[in-house]
């Protein structure tokens, strides 16, 4: 859910509240995961790293986002092989 703030000065910030649900019948324990999932998302936004379903390795695997980018150039180069 996005919020926009308006600062007196005209500046505007936003603020997303996301909301988490654990699909394939996963029990995650969204707190536990909380440092990585908030760095791969930062990096994902910034275009570090890409965004794509590699990367739900993050949430399901517990895998930091510079790890699941080494999978996906593996996966890149056996593709090529």
């Amino acid at each position: 859910f996005p919020y926009r703030l308006r600062h007196v000065n005209g500046r505007e910030f936003w603020i997303h509240d996301f909301a988490f649900t654990a699909g394939e019948g996963l029990n995650l324990d969204i707190q536990q995961l909380n440092d990585t999932l908030q760095d791969a998302f930062v990096h994902i936004v910034k275009g570090d790293a890409e965004n794509d379903a590699f990367n739900r390795l993050v949430l399901t695997a517990g895998l930091p986002w510079r790890d699941v980018a080494l999978l996906r150039a593996y996966a890149r180069y056996l593709k090529q092989i």
